[in-house]
């Protein structure tokens, strides 16, 4: 049943999100700015994890929760459970478009739907579309048969097990897995259909012009329909927070206060990562606050550390192996007297099935290097709470970002949300993210492996890591960080509503138009 009740309102749209919607901050955000512009709205989706609560509380917001797909075992052959899962994603949302088709509300204007996943949803809102004579709009995230190889690619590379997975699994997704019958037949599917929307928003130019070839709707000058580039902005809890000269006292706060879960996280607690004897651990059972005191100063009198954040879901296609292998280089080149760098903490937060490995291999590290932990302490917590993680992103250093585009055409979510606390980004670099979000020596540094990570990390703490000075920051001659830090907070400049009601509104506006328009010269 819906969660809310709509009230009668001049237009209506439906949403489409076969995601955990409180976890799909763009979808929460279209949301929120259809309501804004006067749109009663229907979203249908996965309601795994409480709304927002300003979703729950708007009447003019009405959620038709979707019974999610079976699990399958394992040992299940791939295309039987595909076809179970898209089967049973079916009928639910099915049963959901109903309940929108039989209430009492006026009639629906358009419809947006976030693809991936485009099966069965594509289908059943081309249905809905004709059904209410509704503008279909796609939003594109990124490609539906990309993610499907990237899938193949990982079955791939668990069945080489003499061969690193993290490269096993770059070569598979790069032929293998692409020829695959059911990604191919995936890439039909949504070409034969996709070119029947009203419209599409895409998150990257270079999704926009790919969608335009030859290969999918091969769009011309006198058959281009209604496209925008909806790029996505920082939500509202990733926002620039401290100046840089409070940055070392609300880290003190912070990682100091033992109730704070960052704090907690620091110091390891039921983390099977972290090691009792390395430096930060060390600085905890000082009772010294680990990045800096009143003075300026850390542990032993040392220049404050450095915090480095990642957050993954813990899947071969994110090669965590190469932090690893990069933090004891950096380890190693720090045990050199003349290296003029910081101690670091490596926080990798998130959850999924690769966390035992990574701690399998950080240990081997350990043992090789006894004396890693001096220079490098490295913590996997997962935090609950999104407030949390937000926190500790905005008290960040530095954010790394190993992301691996199935397509190469989209864009990494946490690179978003770090620029958008003011954080410069270390990225593993393609094409797409270099031409449209990281700016080398701008607002971050792009790497292709674990050398080139390390070097990137001696290079924005070498010479220019801060440090205190009479409660002012300081900075080195080589002062590159704070350079990458003004970088990041212009590239955070403008709301995702700015963006939304320059580009997404005119298309949807137009789209509907367009769609009423066609229907009257049916009738």
């Amino acid at each position: 049943m819906p969660t809310t009740k709509t009230s009668v309102h001049d237009r209506r749209a439906v949403v489409v999100v076969l995601g955990d919607l409180a976890r799909s901050p763009r979808m929460v955000n279209h949301v929120r700015l259809l309501v804004a512009s006067k749109f009663a709205t229907d979203v249908i989706a996965y309601v795994a994890t409480p709304l927002p609560a300003d979703l729950q509380r708007d009447e003019r917001i009405r959620v038709h929760a979707c019974a999610t797909a079976p699990s399958m075992p394992t040992a299940c052959p791939r295309i039987l459970a595909y076809a179970v899962k898209a089967a049973a994603m079916l009928v639910a949302l099915a049963q959901s478009l109903l309940r929108v088709l039989l209430a009492k509300s006026p009639p629906i204007d358009v419809v947006i739907v976030q693809v991936p996943p485009s099966i069965p949803t594509l289908l059943m809102c081309l249905l809905l579309r004709a059904a209410t004579r509704a503008a279909l709009v796609i939003d594109w995230h990124n490609f539906g048969h990309t993610i499907m190889a990237a899938r193949v690619a990982a079955k791939h590379a668990e069945a080489q097990p003499e061969v690193d997975r993290a490269t096993a699994f770059r070569h598979a997704l790069e032929g293998p897995a692409l020829r695959s019958p059911v990604v191919r037949l995936a890439r039909a599917h949504d070409v034969a259909l996709g070119r029947f929307a009203d419209g599409h928003m895409c998150v990257t130019r270079s999704l926009r012009d790919e969608l335009g070839t030859p290969g999918w709707f091969h769009w011309t000058e006198k058959s281009t329909p209604l496209t925008a580039i909806v790029l996505d902005r920082p939500s509202e809890t990733f926002v620039c927070g401290e100046k840089d000269e409070d940055v070392p006292a609300q880290l003190t706060c912070m990682s100091a206060k033992r109730t704070s879960p960052i704090a907690a996280a620091l110091r390891g607690d039921a983390d099977d990562a972290a090691d009792s004897s390395d430096w930060l651990a060390a600085c905890y059972s000082c009772g010294d606050a680990p990045f800096t005191t009143a003075d300026g100063k850390s542990w032993k009198g040392a220049d404050r550390g450095a915090l480095v954040v990642t957050a993954t879901s813990w899947t071969v296609d994110e090669d965590l192996g190469m932090l690893l292998d990069a933090a004891e280089r950096y380890a190693r080149h720090r045990e050199d007297p003349k290296a003029s760098l910081p101690r670091i903490a490596v926080v990798v937060t998130g959850k999924g099935e690769l966390r035992a490995a990574f701690h399998a291999t950080l240990v081997r590290i350990r043992q090789r290097m006894p004396t890693f932990g001096d220079h490098v302490a490295v913590r996997t917590p997962f935090l609950e709470s999104y407030d949390d993680y937000a926190r500790l992103v905005s008290l960040a250093d530095v954010g790394i970002s190993l992301h691996v585009s199935s397509s190469g055409l989209d864009l990494p979510m946490k690179a978003v949300d770090m620029l958008g606390c003011g954080v410069p980004v270390l990225a593993l670099g393609y094409a797409t993210l270099e031409n449209e979000m990281i700016s080398a020596g701008r607002n971050g540094l792009l790497f292709s492996n674990a050398k080139e990570l390390m070097a990137c990390l001696t290079k924005i703490f070498a010479g220019s890591f801060p440090w205190t000075t009479a409660g002012k920051l300081r900075y080195g001659t080589s002062a590159l960080l704070p350079k990458l830090r003004n970088g990041a907070r212009e590239w955070a400049q403008g709301s995702w509503a700015d963006e939304w009601n320059a580009n997404a509104l005119p298309l949807l506006m137009s789209a509907m138009k367009r769609r009423r328009r066609h229907v009257g010269a049916i009738d």
